[in-house]
């Protein structure tokens, strides 16, 4: 506190006390920290208030999304249920697959001695030459186109045996049984004879699709026809028109018949082209 002099009149001096406004030194420090602390408490609200503005967006995004959906497997019992509440509806019948071999087709019926024809068999047969031979109606269109392909190449073909009834067959199979009789028993003859000649209804001549063709020069039937142009021929071009190599060399075993390079038989051309590229016999690739 200061003191303020003053000069009066009669010249004594009176001092006069004046209060100053000033703090005290502890006063302005008590305030600060006061100060201090007010902020310290306002940022401390500040941050909570921030973290818990952070916590509510990832609580609400986490809680807006879509969860994902589960496939659950179906249980045995809501199967059950299901198809008891269902209405019945029959299962469509699923359609059968093609058989890539049209076995049950007539031009690929097999015709053996273990296959014979059945009894009271019976084919529709047309001329195919003025000598009186016969074959399926079904086949002599390709017969005659083969034929003249033939012609056209200088092949000199001639028919030796068609479609042949069961008489006929009958006579062929006996003579050769007693052709050989003179050569060993009658039973070894019966059993032989069936490799040269079928009985009635194991021979596909009975079936009306077979054919014995040879050189108008070469009528004999026998393994060399196959060294002439024209047996040869038919071995390279028979299929194009339907018609097989039935009893091929090598294939005895197979077919119960010997090597007959002019025996052909129609097995149509779209078989005729998977046999003739195959390599097989009639029986093995039936049996594929």
């Amino acid at each position: 506190m200061s003191i303020e002099m003053k000069y009066f009149e009669d010249g004594a001096e009176k001092p006069e006390p004046k209060v100053e406004t000033e703090l005290p030194t502890s006063n302005t420090a008590h305030l600060s920290r006061k100060m201090d602390k007010l902020i310290r408490t306002l940022a401390v609200v500040f941050i909570t208030l921030i973290a818990i503005t952070i916590l509510l967006l990832v609580i609400f995004y986490f809680t807006q999304r879509e969860p994902a959906k589960e496939v659950a497997a179906p249980s045995i019992v809501s199967t059950a249920m299901a198809q008891e509440v269902a209405p019945s509806t029959p299962a469509p019948t699923p359609a059968p697959t093609p058989d890539p071999i049209p076995r049950e087709e007539w031009y690929l019926k097999l015709v053996n001695r273990a296959n014979p024809l059945p009894e009271g068999f019976d084919v529709q047969t047309v001329a195919i030459d003025t000598a009186g031979y016969y074959l399926d109606a079904r086949a002599a269109d390709d017969f005659a186109a083969l034929l003249d392909a033939a012609t056209a190449d200088g092949m000199k073909l001639k028919i030796a045996s068609a479609y042949r009834s069961y008489e006929k067959q009958q006579q062929l199979y006996n003579a050769k049984v007693r052709e050989l009789s003179s050569e060993m028993s009658a039973e070894q003859a019966a059993e032989e004879a069936q490799t040269l000649v079928a009985k009635p209804g194991e021979s596909e001549h009975n079936l009306g699709l077979a054919l014995d063709i040879v050189a108008t020069y070469n009528q004999r039937m026998e393994e060399d026809y196959e060294q002439t142009p024209e047996c040869q021929w038919l071995a390279r071009e028979a299929w194009k028109y339907g018609f097989i190599l039935r009893y091929p060399k090598d294939k005895q075993d197979v077919t119960g018949v010997i090597y007959e390079p002019w025996h052909y038989r129609y097995v149509g051309g779209e078989q005729a082209k998977l046999i003739y590229e195959s390599g097989l016999c009639l029986e093995e690739y039936l049996s594929a």
